[in-house]
């Protein structure tokens, strides 16, 4: 028997028996898909790939306390969207990365992040908590990191703005076109 690349799904030849149930089992991973959360515990230097049946969770839960910094990883060759919420406490790092070994994400804490995987790379498609926020229904604060640890390029005609201080970290570059503004304040 064969199976599908991103999710998973058996993939039975003509004349398969037993189809009920291979289409059944078919049935629970796409609806994982749509709608499932696997949770995640991490820690200090924790680098988790996802199994088969983590990714094919449509939620990526991430909960533990880490200081310092942690990962996860998408296998190699794997595409699709996922929504990775980082539930971490403790000020730390979370990376979010493609065993292709190209572009990786980084999702700050208590933030959402819809991301996608070409299976060699990931991207943020949005993030959630870039609104205002506040107490009760004051919604009249905005909040960012401070730290830039990851290559970033502003869109081309599009202006971008920071609460600063903001400090870039060694090796990570934030590229500006021409057609472009950061503004820090």
């Amino acid at each position: 028997m064969s199976f599908t690349t991103n999710k998973g799904l058996n993939d039975p030849a003509d004349g398969t028996q037993n189809w009920g149930t291979i289409l059944n089992s078919n049935f629970t991973i796409i609806d994982n898909a749509f709608g499932s959360t696997t949770t995640i515990t991490l820690s200090n230097g924790s680098a988790v790939t996802l199994t088969q049946t983590q990714y094919q969770n449509f939620r990526v839960l991430l909960s533990g306390v880490v200081s310092t910094t942690a990962s996860i990883t998408i296998p190699t060759g794997i595409s699709g969207f996922w929504i990775v919420a980082n539930s971490l406490s403790g000020g730390g790092v979370l990376t979010v990365s493609s065993g292709g070994g190209g572009a990786s994400v980084t999702v700050p804490q208590a933030q959402n992040y819809y991301i996608f995987s070409d299976g060699s790379a990931i991207y943020t498609i949005s993030a959630s908590g870039g609104g205002a926020t506040g107490g009760g229904t004051d919604a009249i604060f905005f909040n960012n990191g401070q730290t830039v640890t990851t290559n970033y390029s502003i869109p081309a005609s599009t202006n971008a703005g920071t609460f600063g201080p903001v400090t870039i970290n060694s090796g990570a570059t934030v590229t500006i076109p021409s057609t472009s503004t950061w503004t820090v304040v």
